[in-house]
């Protein structure tokens, strides 16, 4: 087996690894927003986790991934595509700002990522309410998970570094 080929599988395994948590912690654990659309969630932590340990692939796949799977299972079938989308933008946007910006600076990565999450929700938001008075609360409430999982996305990431445990190079 090549190295090339040993790096695919452990890229692979780290995904599903974060996938199967993502699913497991959101399916469990999560509050239906008020006004008839989405919920409150985990996904966000794991996002920008991984994003921010592994790099901008993994970490939009991963929250790609697992936020689809998760719509699915619980029942919002409609935000599916959606959630793909931004969950994905989401890792990107995170992964690709943390590990191109140096210094100190690149801990507001995780927070432009959680805020880009929070808009990108608008549109399917208000395709499902068709008001814009309840999508602007849902848009609140997106915001406070936005952050809250890039706080505890980012808190993750920082035990881990300091206890000097290092990600493999995936991407």
């Amino acid at each position: 087996m090549t190295s090339k080929e040993s790096r695919l599988i452990l890229q692979m395994v780290v995904i599903a690894l974060g996938i199967a948590g993502s699913v497991l912690l959101t399916s469990f654990v999560f509050i239906p927003l008020p006004l008839g659309g989405g919920f409150l969630n985990f996904t966000d932590v794991f996002v920008i986790f991984y994003a921010m340990f592994f790099g901008p692939l993994t970490g939009g796949l991963v929250g790609a991934l697992s936020g689809l799977m998760v719509d699915i299972i619980l029942g919002y079938g409609f935000y599916a595509p959606f959630t793909f989308a931004i969950k994905l933008a989401e890792g990107l946007v995170v992964g690709f700002l943390f590990h191109k910006i140096k210094g100190k600076l690149r801990y507001i990565a995780p927070f432009v990522g959680g805020l880009l999450m929070a808009v990108l929700y608008l549109l399917p938001d208000y395709l499902i309410l068709q008001n814009i008075g309840p999508v602007f609360i849902n848009l609140a409430l997106n915001v406070v998970q936005g952050i809250v999982g890039a706080s505890l996305g980012l808190t993750l990431y920082l035990v881990l570094i300091k206890t000097k445990i290092r990600p493999p190079n995936l991407e």
